[in-house]
């Protein structure tokens, strides 16, 4: 039995029906996050990659993006605090551009700004 990266259980014998038909909106969310992080692409860029998941698994699937991706590039768009924080680096961007008084600060540093999309890049 393997663990997938939000800390669940795996088993490759495990029916889902098909096209996954038996799957929950959470379970499809994490089987698609799992398969774009076992391409092992030296950038991937995710959008909202845990909407469909409680937030317990959120916060597991951030603090394991990192370990996943070293030595690779993410570009993450989503407005997920647990995610955000997890990043190097957060840009806020508002109306199609980067936030002026947001620009470019590394993530976690507070700068009262209203998140409309985030995009945060992570060298890991």
């Amino acid at each position: 039995m393997a663990v997938s990266v939000d800390g669940h259980a795996a088993d490759a014998t495990d029916a889902t029906g098909e096209m996954g038909a038996q799957l929950s909106g959470g379970q499809r969310q994490r089987l698609a996050l799992a398969r774009a992080l076992g391409a092992d692409a030296p950038v991937l860029v995710l959008h909202d990659p845990t909407t469909a998941v409680d937030s317990v698994t959120e916060q597991a699937i951030a603090s394991r993006i990192a370990g996943v991706r070293t030595g690779c590039t993410t570009v993450l768009v989503a407005s997920s605090p647990a995610l955000l924080g997890a990043c190097d680096r957060v840009v806020d961007v508002r109306d199609g551009h980067e936030a002026p008084a947001c620009r470019s600060r590394p993530a976690g540093t507070p700068g009262g700004c209203s998140r409309n999309w985030d995009v945060a890049t992570s060298r890991c």
